[in-house]
């Protein structure tokens, strides 16, 4: 099994590359599962920092 992880804090950002990702090997793969966390620092000063991150696991195709 192979692993795949993307995170960013921008959404649209994070959206477009899973799914360039997936798009590009969608011949060569096959996705097992996705998993999907958020998480949220906190900072002295300023807005907390929000972060998303997608975990792709599969396996290539034979």
């Amino acid at each position: 099994m192979k692993v795949k992880i993307f995170s960013s804090n921008n959404v649209e950002t994070l959206e477009q590359r899973v799914n360039e990702f997936l798009r590009d090997n969608d011949e060569t793969i096959d996705v097992k599962s996705i998993t999907q966390s958020e998480s949220v620092s906190e900072k002295q000063s300023g807005p907390p920092l929000y972060s998303v991150t997608i975990t792709i696991f599969y396996l290539e195709a034979h």
